[in-house]
């Protein structure tokens, strides 16, 4: 049963998180008011906790970045810390595929500019390389002549 949560509650699935990119963007919650983005990923965004919200909750978001402005829907899924920050997390909800592309977008123009990524991108290459020189030097033994 201690195991079986893993697969059952969705937010604990960490294997099939999207990487998320560590940003500070002014946005405004609608209703709410004021707000920042902390971190951002293709499904969603972290942002400073506000009063009166609860999980759950369908509330546009609008934000502008990169010369462009953004409004997405968000559904607020929980409430937690990270490090001194408390915040909620807020999933894209009942967004367009228009809308979808142009986060895909907005993600890969980061990616470009190298913004800090949480989990950090891998160099596949260079992982081979070690692995395969590894190996060899473990398998390389003396040969001895009689």
């Amino acid at each position: 049963p201690a195991v079986r949560i893993y697969y059952t509650d969705p937010k604990l699935r960490w294997w099939e998180a999207f990487p998320r990119y560590a940003v500070n963007i002014a946005a405004k919650l609608e209703g709410f008011g004021a707000t920042k983005i902390h971190d951002m990923s293709k499904s969603g965004v972290f942002v400073d906790a506000k009063e009166g919200l609860k999980e759950g909750d369908i509330l546009p978001l609008s934000f502008e970045t990169n010369g462009n402005r953004y409004k997405l829907n968000g559904k607020v899924i929980a409430f937690f810390s990270k490090g001194a920050i408390n915040g909620m997390g807020i999933q894209f909800f009942g967004i367009s595929n228009h809308d979808k592309k142009v986060i895909a977008r907005l993600i890969r123009s980061w990616e470009k500019e190298g913004v800090s990524r949480r989990p950090a991108k891998r160099n596949y290459r260079d992982e081979i390389y070690s692995t395969i020189k590894k190996i060899f030097k473990f398998n390389r033994k003396p040969i001895h002549k009689s």
